[in-house]
């Protein structure tokens, strides 16, 4: 079973980021990633301040962690450099400070 870590910086009723994951869990289960069966999501949800992100990036756990803006990719960088990372909604990714630094 693979786990996909999921950190959204969205308060949990947000609609357009439920509807965005869903529709990416949708993708994945047209390939073959089906939700329970060989796959598990560990998903965190954020207000979009950093300091209530940094908390839920301790406890992520996944073979990979998503991660959607800008505010939650700094902070995932900089708790781990093993676990691969795949970001959506950074309109700079290179512009973060922890990836010009690396």
């Amino acid at each position: 079973m693979r786990r996909i870590g999921a950190l959204f910086p969205r308060p949990v009723d947000d609609v357009e980021t439920k509807a965005r994951f869903a529709r990416f869990r949708q993708s994945l289960l047209q390939v073959g990633w089906s939700e329970g069966r060989n796959i598990e999501f560990d998903v965190r949800w954020s207000e979009a301040n950093v300091g209530d992100i940094h908390p839920d990036v301790a406890d992520i756990v996944g073979d990979v962690i998503l991660a959607t803006g800008a505010p939650t990719l700094g902070p995932l960088l900089q708790a781990t450099h093993i676990l691969p990372i795949v970001f959506a909604a950074v309109a700079d990714p290179g512009g973060c400070p922890v990836l010009v630094a690396a």
